[in-house]
């Protein structure tokens, strides 16, 4: 005669109507197996866990889904949490929420179509340089100081940067995209009457103005 699995322990989550029981069986392989028992519907549902703080974790879940009377719902496991938190972690990398880096790849897969997302990506490295727009220094300057009239800054912030990049450009001409660390720095260098703070805001004038030709999608060259 079969020898018949050993329940040792009952374990109760919750009470009344809302009530989950966790029973501890012994099985025939050694380890403890986990079931959770429970109403619902008019019917006793049952679900099996190798953890009993996982099963426990769902009991809660359950328990919680009974009071409010929420059916349809599946209670999250801790591979479900896991996940979860690894999903989070990678999008962290990137400083955006997960729900901002789905928002973003649905948006991705939308416009991809039937390509998938790496051949895409790849295509575009390989020709981003063709797609760039490209603008010359006193274009991208002009572009700048317009963007900083329309966000509302001071106008002695405007001014300021108006008159550093105005001499910035004078003295660097062509290409924003051929523009390079070097070319920077001989053009502060050259700066013989300015002091350090006054060709440091100079500087700043000429990073930001870098960062913002890359974010507008102009063919940028230099690395800030």
């Amino acid at each position: 005669m079969p020898r018949k699995r050993k329940r040792s322990a009952i374990v109760e989550v919750g009470s009344g109507p809302a009530k989950v029981r966790i029973y501890t069986i012994s099985r025939k392989d050694g380890y403890d197996q986990f079931t959770l028992a429970w109403q619902e519907g008019g019917r006793r549902r049952t679900r099996c866990f190798s953890c009993m703080d996982e099963a426990k974790m769902v009991a809660q879940q359950i328990t919680v889904r009974l009071i409010n009377g929420e059916t349809g719902v599946c209670e999250a496991t801790r591979r479900d949490i896991d996940i979860l938190r690894h999903c989070e972690r990678a999008a962290g990398e990137f400083g955006v929420t997960l729900a901002a880096a789905i928002e973003e790849w649905v948006s991705a897969r939308r416009t991809a179509g039937e390509v998938p997302l790496s051949d895409a990506v790849r295509f575009y490295a390989t020709n981003r340089a063709d797609l760039l727009a490209v603008r010359t220094n006193v274009q991208a300057a002009a572009e700048f100081v317009g963007s900083l009239k329309r966000k509302g800054v001071s106008d002695i912030y405007v001014r300021n940067a108006t008159s550093n990049l105005k001499r910035f450009t004078d003295n660097v001409a062509g290409n924003i995209a051929d523009v390079t660390t070097s070319d920077i720095n001989r053009f502060l260098d050259g700066l013989k009457k300015l002091g350090p703070v006054s060709k440091n805001g100079i500087r700043r004038n000429i990073v930001t103005m870098f960062g913002f030709a890359k974010k507008q999608g102009i063919r940028v060259r230099l690395r800030l």
